[in-house]
């Protein structure tokens, strides 16, 4: 984790800090760009404090900013309540089931099935 975030992660960070007009990227209204920012910054944060990996978001105000207008706007306090956002894995490729160290999920083993057509 710690090479991702000190490498591309870092860079790529960088980049959207700048276009961040705030407290959203594109100035005072909600958009579809903040979700998406938004569950991008969520799940870095989560993957970092549950690997222990030391990556100081602070460097990124405006992107600290938006995480945390998305967190305490009125109409996502329902979402940010649900056990979607507070049970589920991530919905992301690369982290789909990551939801800390050891995480076994609701999901059961895995299994292999053979279908013919």
């Amino acid at each position: 984790m710690a090479k991702h975030m000190q490498g591309p992660a870092a860079g790529h960070l960088g980049k959207l800090e700048g276009f961040c007009k705030g407290p959203f990227l594109c100035g005072g209204q909600v958009q579809s760009a903040d979700f998406h920012m938004f569950e991008m910054l969520d799940q870095h944060t989560v993957m970092c404090s549950e690997l222990k990996s030391d990556f100081d978001f602070k460097k990124y105000p405006k992107l600290l900013a938006l995480h945390k207008a998305m967190k305490e706007h009125p109409a996502l306090s329902k979402y940010f309540a649900a056990d979607c956002y507070t049970k589920y894995a991530f919905n992301n490729v690369m982290y789909t089931r990551f939801v800390g160290p050891g995480f076994e999920g609701a999901f059961g083993p895995t299994t292999e099935k053979l279908v013919e057509f």
